[in-house]
C-alpha cells in the first residue's frame, strides 16, 4: 500500500510540475489539481524564468538554473531556482558566516521529516512533498545547492539523508526506468552524466567537493549516533570516490557494521545500493546465480 502511494504521489508530481501527460489519479481532486496548475501558469513565466536563470549566472550554480528553458520546462527547477534567489536577495548569502546560515538552515529542515522510510529509496521532489508538506523542501534544496557551490558542508548527516531526493522526472534524473513519456525521454537524451547528477542536490554536494566530505563520510561511518543505514550509505559514497579508504577503516569494534561494508565490498554496491539487508541480499544473488549456472550446465549435457 505504502508503494503505491509513493507511486501515486511521484505521478501526481510529474503531472503539477513536470511535462508528463499521465491520467489523473481517482484519488486526486481535480479542482485542487487545476487551481494548482493555473497557480504555476501564472507565476513560472517567462520573465520570472529569466530573472533565476541571471542570479544563478550570477552565483556561477550553473546547470539547471542558468537554463531558462529548464526553468520554464520543470516546475520542481523552477521552485527551488526561486528559493535560490530569495536566499540572494536576502543578502544571506553575503555574510561571513553563510556556511553556517546555510548548515543551520539544511539541519533544521532536515528535522522535521516526520517518516524517515521515505529517505531510503528514491524519491521524487514531488512524491516528498506531498508525504511531507510542512518540509519547505524548496528551501531545503536551495541551501543545499548554495552549500555544494560554496563547498560549505559542516554536517554530512542532512546530505546523506537527503541523498536519494532528486528533483526534476525520472528521465532529466538519468533514472534508467522512469514513467516519463517518449517526447520526454527525447528531450533529455543528450544530458550528461553530470548534468543528470545535478537533479540530485544532496548527492552531487558530497561528490563534488571530495576534499571536504571525504573526511566527513569517513567519521560518519564511524559514527554510532548515526542509524546504521546512513553509516552504510557513507560507506557507499567513499567506495565511488576513494575505495582504498574503506580498507583503512577500523571497525575491529564493530563486527557487524565491519561485516556489512565488506559485503558491499564483494557486491560492487555503492551509496544507491547502502542497504542494512546488504549481506543477505548478496547472499541471495550468490544462491540465484549458483542455481542458474547448475541448471545451465546441466542443460549442456
Amino acid at each position: 500500500m505504502k508503494r503505491n502511494k509513493v507511486l501515486t504521489s511521484f505521478i501526481t508530481g510529474l503531472l503539477l510540475f513536470g511535462a508528463v501527460n499521465v491520467g489523473m489519479s481517482d484519488s486526486l481532486e481535480k479542482s485542487q489539481f487545476y487551481q494548482s496548475i493555473e497557480k504555476w501558469k501564472s507565476i513560472r513565466t517567462l520573465e520570472n524564468c529569466k530573472s533565476i536563470a541571471s542570479t544563478a549566472k550570477e552565483l556561477k550554480l550553473g546547470f539547471p538554473f542558468d537554463d531558462v528553458s529548464r526553468l520554464r520546462y520543470n516546475g520542481f527547477t523552477f521552485l527551488v531556482g526561486r528559493r535560490i534567489q530569495d536566499l540572494n536577495n536576502s543578502g544571506l548569502l553575503g555574510d561571513a558566516n553563510l556556511k553556517y546560515i546555510l548548515q543551520d538552515t539544511i539541519n533544521s529542515i532536515s528535522s522535521k521529516t516526520s517518516k524517515e522510510d521515505w529517505l531510503n529509496g528514491y524519491i521524487n521532489y514531488g512524491a516528498l512533498e506531498m508525504n511531507e508538506p510542512e518540509l519547505e523542501l524548496d528551501l531545503l534544496l536551495a541551501a543545499i545547492t548554495i552549500a555544494n557551490s560554496s563547498a560549505s558542508i559542516i554536517d554530512i548527516e542532512p546530505f546523506l539523508k537527503f541523498s536519494k531526493v532528486f528533483f526534476g522526472s525520472g528521465s532529466e534524473a538519468g533514472m534508467l526506468c522512469s514513467i516519463d513519456s517518449l517526447v520526454e525521454e527525447t528531450y533529455n537524451k543528450d544530458l550528461t552524466e553530470e548534468q543528470h547528477r545535478k537533479f540530485w542536490p544532496a548527492s552531487d554536494a558530497i561528490l563534488s567537493n571530495p576534499d571536504v566530505s571525504i573526511p566527513l563520510l569517513v567519521k560518519a561511518v564511524h559514527d554510532d549516533s548515526l542509524s546504521e543505514l546512513l553509516r552504510l550509505r557513507s560507506a557507499g559514497f567513499l567506495m565511488v570516490m576513494d575505495k582504498s579508504i574503506l580498507n583503512e577503516l577500523n571497525l575491529s569494534s564493530e563486527p557487524q557494521i565491519a561485516k556489512k561494508i565488506q559485503c558491499m565490498i564483494e557486491a560492487k554496491t555503492d551509496w544507491h545500493g547502502a542497504s542494512t539487508h546488504i549481506c543477505e541480499n548478496l547472499e541471495r544473488y550468490r544462491t540465484l546465480k549458483n542455481k542458474y549456472l547448475s541448471c545451465f550446465k546441466s542443460s549442456q549435457k
